[in-house]
């Protein structure tokens, strides 16, 4: 995972308590509920996809509203880092990668997940202990063999290549 490189490169242990298709807006399996507040140095937060997939090129306006608003100053996740950032010494909002365009998956959701990585840059920039980071500047479609089979989720070596940056 991205967090095992991220803690084998640091030298430090660490702890993932993410869970596969989990959303940010809140609800029965919102992301809200993975939280384990403790005096963390460091909480990586990333998503929004989930939520964002399947409403592309329909309502992703109002999903995208719905996780962080165009001020960034509503929405489930400035709410969850706003959280975060009261039990954390430092909140990285991480941001998502592009995907091949021959990718089945997040068809057609391209601007809005470039809008949504604006917003958390945005939301970063406004919190002394929240810091963003765009993992599209460690993977991009030129490297496919940062992709696994899915065209989505990010191979070993994209893995690597994301923690090795962040």
């Amino acid at each position: 995972t991205v967090l095992g490189v991220d803690g084998g490169v640091a030298g430090i242990a660490v702890q993932n308590y993410a869970e596969c298709g989990a959303k940010v807006i809140e609800g029965s399996y919102s992301m809200h509920y993975q939280l384990v507040k403790h005096n963390w140095d460091w909480v990586i937060i990333n998503g929004g996809a989930n939520d964002v997939d399947g409403y592309c090129d329909e309502d992703e306006g109002a999903v995208l509203d719905a996780i962080i608003s165009d001020d960034v100053s509503q929405g489930d996740m400035v709410d969850l880092v706003n959280k975060v950032s009261t039990f954390a010494k430092h909140v990285m909002l991480a941001s998502y990668y592009d995907i091949p365009s021959d990718s089945e998956s997040m068809v057609g959701c391209e601007a809005v997940m470039e809008e949504m990585a604006l917003r958390y840059e945005a939301l970063a920039n406004t919190l002394p202990n929240v810091h963003f980071f765009d993992m599209g500047d460690a993977i991009t479609p030129s490297n496919r063999e940062y992709y696994d089979e899915d065209l989505l989720h990010p191979s070993p070596d994209g893995c690597v290549a994301i923690g090795m940056m962040m």
